[in-house]
């Protein structure tokens, strides 16, 4: 309950204009599983590629096996404004579940596990142009001590903050509510199978900057609101910067619905390649057995930037706007 009523407080109240901070680089949300807070920017179209092989046993079912090869799309674009993007993810899957009840049986199966369309907005950006709060900040700076402004400071704690709203789209019956073992039904989830083809998702994504090259991301989200198995998670990632090129990240996924929970670790590594290029890959699991899971992920992104100075109201922007509005006084 607490991640719900966080959604949705966040949604009824948090929305406000900000001059969101357009990044020269790609930003992507690969490896981890969790998003940003800042948006692509304004005419940026960027697709993230992803491919996960995965394998689980199932203790509950006689130690089912089910070995899978998942391709995963994610098409972000920017659109009316740098806080604004529109994303749609997909993910196909094909796997080879072995059934071990009775006897063993073994089913080779292929359909869509995920298929979102939805938006995520910006509504606080701490590092937004702030005349008052740019001239506290600067006084802070001590010339004579490079450890003084290297040290951790509490206010880089306070984080971005996005909001996203979208729907799934279920067609395909294959893995209803994304359960791998739906062959498996449980007395009284009779209806685990029945899926509707419509539901929606919100989530609440924050981005904390906490050190020159630390991140600290937390997604809370709430899927398939109005169904008979909705599911919560909460995400955390810590991403940490090596050098302009590579980055390396450790995250923590909780699952909770009825059907399904779970508590997910990942780690990983990005390579850029140059700025509208990165690849990378993961690796991550769980510890429980019901099912016990282990996979691997390789994946790139690539963006195409239409970016242009006059999308977005940057610092630089806000700045000669205000010292031309002084000259016309």
């Amino acid at each position: 309950m607490k991640i719900i009523n966080l959604c949705v407080a966040i949604f009824l109240f948090g929305f406000k204009i900000t001059i969101a901070q357009y990044t020269t680089t790609i930003n992507s949300n690969s490896p981890s599983e969790s998003i940003g807070a800042y948006s692509v920017g304004q005419h940026v179209l960027q697709a993230e590629f992803g491919n996960q092989f995965e394998y689980m046993k199932h203790a509950t079912f006689n130690d089912s096996e089910l070995i899978a090869y998942a391709a995963d799309l994610s098409v972000r674009y920017g659109l009316f404004r740098d806080e604004l993007e529109l994303v749609w993810d997909f993910t196909y899957q094909f796997d080879r579940l072995e059934r071990n009840i009775g006897f063993i049986t073994t089913a080779n199966r292929n359909g869509i596990l995920r298929n979102s369309i939805g938006a995520k907005y910006l509504v606080y950006d701490p590092y937004k142009y702030n005349e008052k709060r740019a001239k506290r900040w600067a006084s802070e700076i001590d010339i004579r001590s490079w450890r003084a402004n290297q040290k951790f400071k509490w206010r880089n704690l306070i984080p971005a903050v996005a909001v996203y709203a979208g729907f799934n789209l279920d067609f395909d019956d294959t893995y209803p509510y994304n359960n791998y073992f739906a062959d498996f039904l449980v007395i009284g989830l009779a209806n685990a199978k029945d899926q509707p083809v419509f539901s929606p998702r919100i989530g609440v994504a924050t981005q904390s900057h906490i050190h020159k090259n630390w991140v600290l991301i937390l997604n809370a989200n709430y899927n398939r609101l109005g169904t008979d198995f909705p599911e919560q998670s909460l995400i955390l990632t810590v991403t940490y910067n090596i050098n302009q090129k590579f980055s390396t990240y450790l995250e923590s996924q909780t699952i909770n619905s009825d059907l399904y929970a779970d508590q997910i670790f990942r780690g990983g590594v990005a390579y850029l390649f140059n700025k509208n290029l990165q690849v990378d890959a993961t690796i991550g699991g769980n510890i429980k057995n019901t099912p016990s899971r282990v996979f691997t992920n390789i994946g790139f992104s690539y963006r195409i930037d239409r970016h242009t100075d006059n999308d977005a109201m940057s610092v630089k922007r806000y700045k000669r706007m205000l010292s031309k509005k002084k000259r016309g006084k």
